[in-house]
């Protein structure tokens, strides 16, 4: 529900902007990340899970390159991106998917019907950088770009970098880590579903930097205590 709600309210900005603007954008287009904001590679986990593994980018490329039959879309994508097609805008996809998997990725893509000139991805490539600011830039300078979505605040602007914690960190540094990442998303409201629209990830992203070796001391106070016997 939350991504349907997401990208119906991109599509309506979408539509909004263009008919609003005054001449008429050139070169219209949108930025996007593909993986978990327009393909759901939840199959991916369930290898994870059943096998008892943990992630390693051995195993998620062999995934990538080999099992794009697997792959499925994040719902409210296909039809906002075949919206963004008739309106003739373009998408350009910056991934961190590999160049090496880009036929896989356009089987992924094309197996559910998204296929279009428009639509353009910027995966990485061997030995790049996974940082996706110099591609958003270079993005910038050929397009006028409308819209940016994506599922990881880092899809938006480096700014949301994790922030580099001390040696050993304590419990108090990862607060303040995570105080600092808040108050940058709340001074970014001006963005937040104008011309930035974020689908929620609770698998991974940026945020899993800062978990720490024990998340429980990390969790949001609370000053409710149990009455009586404590539960077993």
């Amino acid at each position: 529900a939350c991504c349907h709600c997401v990208y119906q309210s991109a599509e309506h900005r979408l539509v909004t902007v263009l008919e609003k603007s005054s001449p008429k954008p050139v070169r219209p287009a949108i930025i996007m990340d593909l993986d978990e904001t327009i393909l759901d590679n939840s199959a991916f986990q369930t290898f994870l899970y059943q096998n008892n593994l943990e992630y390693t980018d051995a195993l998620w490329a062999d995934y990538e390159e080999n099992f794009p039959q697997d792959v499925t879309l994040i719902p409210g994508a296909k039809p906002f991106l075949l919206r963004a097609f008739a309106l003739g805008v373009s998408v350009i996809c910056i991934s961190n998917r590999s160049e090496a998997a880009l036929k896989a990725t356009e089987t992924a893509l094309q197996r559910h019907g998204l296929n279009s000139p428009l639509l353009h991805l910027l995966l990485k490539p061997k030995g790049g950088s996974s940082d996706k600011a110099a591609r958003r830039e270079a993005t910038a300078t050929k397009y006028n770009v409308l819209l940016y979505i994506g599922d990881n605040l880092r899809d938006f602007s480096d700014t949301f970098q994790a922030p580099k914690l001390p040696v050993n960190p304590t419990v108090e540094a990862y607060r303040q880590a995570h105080q600092q990442r808040v108050a940058l998303a709340d001074e970014a409201t001006c963005h937040w579903g104008i011309d930035w629209f974020v689908l929620p990830n609770p698998v991974y992203g940026e945020w899993d930097k800062l978990v720490g070796p024990n998340p429980v001391a990390l969790m949001h106070p609370t000053s409710m205590k149990v009455k009586g016997p404590a539960p077993k």
